[in-house]
């Protein structure tokens, strides 16, 4: 049978305050705040800005072990499961290989780095 009355949408929190975006009388608030969504434009120049952001920060040895460890644990487990090794062989060749990613991790950053702080300094022409 059919419902004959509507159901009503929950409104609000428990307290049954409706909380709504802050606005900005002046203007200068970012398009977020103002409750409209951004346009094309705008997202997209907010994510090249973003973009040059990470490119132009230097590399870190933090990233360069994460990065390192990530690729470590994988090759454990190619080894463990394509060459039928033993747990043991593959988590012992994989920290011989940390030992190896890291340093080569970091170096290959630091030169794409230097290379594009170098071909950013150039004029273009």
């Amino acid at each position: 049978m059919a419902q004959t009355k509507r159901k009503r949408k929950h409104r609000g929190n428990a307290a049954g305050i409706v909380e709504r975006p802050a606005h900005n009388s002046r203007g200068n608030a970012p398009a977020a705040s103002k409750g409209r969504p951004k346009t094309k434009a705008e997202v997209r120049a907010d994510s090249q800005r973003r973009r040059q952001e990470r490119m132009n920060r230097p590399p870190t040895w933090k990233g360069a072990a994460q990065r390192a460890g990530v690729a470590a644990a994988l090759f454990a487990v190619l080894i463990t499961i394509f060459f039928k090794e033993s747990v043991a062989t593959s988590v012992a060749l994989a920290f011989f290989m940390l030992l190896v990613y890291i340093p080569l991790s970091y170096i290959t950053d630091r030169s794409i780095y230097n290379w594009r702080q170098k071909k950013s300094a150039q004029p273009r022409g």
